[in-house]
């Protein structure tokens, strides 16, 4: 063996002593609390894999591992990517607690760059910047607001009733999710950002569109997973991750018009949406944070308008 292949076995060597040593004093800093000594860490890509004793801790049914541990909380100790010490919990006291504490238990803001393709926002921000983002978003979840959900969903199925199903006696589909995930933007769109749409509405391509509006959120929460894994320049690589990419750049398409349209009305009316609060802040300071920058505008409407979409696109996928 030469000297350059002594080198690098000397490197991986004391690199894997340093990391038995590192995984074996984060043990002992938890005092051994029951749970699992695993390979590699709960979050993250390993959190899909399966239970394996040793290597992963098992995501894909995550009341197992509860199971297995036989308590509502337990630890969950990793080697790679690197030593973490992880506290894992079903007890619902205890993550009220933790929940509600955001100074001593913030959120690991890197674990949620995936969900920030269009901007800085609500759910990937922590301390002050939460904070400003939460002062924005608050006025909008008010009884005028739920007034105005209630009456925009009497209108949307009143509309599907009228102007789809008409005088059918019968209708049948295939998956409940169908019919409820368009009824779920649609009244989303309406009560959050001032978008109303009709059933047969959504059925025509916009001019300058490629996909319906439709379309796209919902290619857009389902392939959420894959552009967070997938590199930007890899998205050209198969038909599928094609269509994701249109997919992003038609919602946000979407959204610029959405901001462009309500711009252009020069607030006229005094509205209750949620659309109404992003764009005032976007126009000078508000109680004593500066105002949202467009990236910021871009980001907060994503994220209210795909997080229900995307998380059920996550935990339907494990």
């Amino acid at each position: 063996m030469g000297t350059v292949g002594i080198l690098v076995v000397t490197f991986v060597v004391l690199f894997l002593v340093k990391r038995v040593l590192d995984f074996w004093n984060a043990v002992k800093s938890i005092h051994n609390f029951p749970g699992f000594r695993v390979l590699l860490s709960p979050n993250g890509l390993p959190s899909f894999l399966p239970h394996i004793p040793g290597i992963s801790v098992g995501g894909s049914n995550k009341f197992i591992p509860f199971q297995m541990a036989g308590t509502d909380v337990f630890t969950a100790v990793s080697m790679f990517p690197s030593v973490e010490v992880n506290l894992l919990v079903a007890d619902a006291a205890v993550a009220k607690d933790i929940m509600a504490n955001r100074f001593k238990f913030p959120k690991p803001i890197e674990q949620y760059e995936a969900l920030t393709p269009f901007g800085p926002h609500i759910v990937a921000s922590e301390h002050e910047q939460w904070k400003k983002y939460r002062k924005v978003a608050a006025p909008a979840f008010t009884e005028p607001n739920n007034k105005l959900v209630w009456n925009e969903t009497v209108r949307i199925v009143e509309d599907l009733f009228q102007n789809v199903w008409g005088d059918q006696k019968q209708i049948t589909y295939d998956h409940a999710l169908d019919l409820t995930m368009p009824m779920a933007l649609f009244v989303i769109g309406a009560a959050g950002f001032g978008r109303r749409i009709g059933w047969k509405e959504e059925l025509v391509l916009p001019p300058g569109h490629k996909l319906t509006f439709k379309d796209a959120l919902a290619s857009v929460s389902h392939n959420a997973i894959m552009k967070a894994i997938l590199p930007n320049w890899a998205m050209n690589a198969t038909k599928k991750t094609r269509e994701v990419g249109v997919a992003y750049d038609e919602l946000e398409l979407y959204m610029e018009e959405m901001i462009a349209s309500r711009r252009k009305d020069g607030h006229k009316e005094a509205k209750d949406d949620l659309l109404t609060g992003l764009l005032d802040a976007c126009e000078g300071d508000f109680e004593g944070f500066s105002k949202l920058s467009d990236r910021e505008l871009l980001g907060n409407i994503f994220i209210f308008l795909i997080a229900g979409q995307y998380l059920r696109s996550i935990y339907s996928s494990r």
